[in-house]
């Protein structure tokens, strides 16, 4: 399974001949490599693709075979999910952290007015924003935990999830506020590229499944200190954690794949995609 744009044909080429390709709509997750340059007067993503070969003849992948196998990603913000795919298929969400601008700036006029009179407080501030703005969102829920052995005392309790900022890190945005603004711009473009999914999640009818996940989000969020906490494993059991935790919704984004239209591909994938990328507030 591919998890990029449908991989467009590359001929067979002798050394130096080049071939002209077309890459995917501007959802696609490929991006055009450096040496790709747009070409003149095309609308879209089009591309030329120098395709080289340094020995070797070039292998042909036919753009066609992949995407009989399955779809290409297509990604969708809050407000468009309306648009996803009314077909079979997996789908995951993502959360980009955000620091706004005005944290941002009372943060950096703090830490310049504070670091040199009292740095321990300068560097509780470093943790508390960080732990506030980024980690809180991704902070896993106990576990709760049993210890035993044969003639053994038993121990069961909570295990908390911690998250450890390095001392260096610290020192550093200390020393140089403004290193927070060049962080800040890398964790808002973060997602999917770098990030772990939230939620993973297989659908009959992509459109319908991620309607039902935006409605309950937004009840959640209404509601949530009313009602006790779903199954963990359910579609509003992911709802109430991004309630609970805060998570605005126009931060959230899902990328869909849609699969062939029989009763079992997307279960299979849903159920190793969940095994190996071990989203964040739902498994299953």
């Amino acid at each position: 399974m591919s998890f990029g744009h449908p991989i467009p044909r590359l001929d067979r080429c002798c050394l130096g001949r080049t071939r002209r390709c077309r890459y995917g709509s501007r959802q696609s997750l490929s991006r055009p490599s450096p040496s790709q340059k747009p070409r003149a007067g095309t609308a879209g993503g089009t591309t030329i693709a120098r395709a080289r070969t340094t020995g070797a003849l070039g292998r042909v992948i036919d753009a066609r075979n992949v995407h009989s196998m399955t779809g290409a990603i297509q990604k969708h913000l809050w407000a468009d999910i309306v648009n996803a795919p009314a077909l079979p298929g997996v789908y995951a969400w993502y959360y980009s952290p955000e620091i706004t601008d005005y944290d941002l700036e009372q943060t950096i006029t703090q830490l310049k007015a504070c670091r040199e009179t009292d740095r321990p407080a300068a560097e509780a501030l470093v943790r508390t924003t960080l732990d506030s703005r980024v980690f809180k969102h991704f902070r896993e829920d106990p576990y709760q935990a049993l210890l035993e052995g044969p003639l053994k005392p038993t121990y069961k309790g909570t295990l908390e999830h911690t998250f450890s900022v390095s001392s260096g890190l610290v020192q550093r945005i200390v020393d140089d506020p403004d290193r927070l603004r060049t962080i800040r711009n890398v964790l808002d473009m973060s997602a999917p590229m770098f990030a772990s999914p939230l939620y993973m999640g297989m659908a009959g009818q992509l459109r319908s499944r991620l309607a039902t996940h935006k409605g309950l989000i937004e009840r959640y969020r209404r509601l949530h200190r009313l009602e006790d906490e779903p199954a963990r494993d359910s579609d509003a059991g992911f709802a109430w954690q991004i309630a609970k935790r805060r998570i605005p919704p126009d931060r959230l984004v899902v990328f869909t794949c849609t699969t062939p239209a029989d009763d079992n591909t997307a279960v299979d994938i849903e159920n190793i995609l969940n095994r190996i990328y071990y989203p964040i507030l739902g498994r299953n």
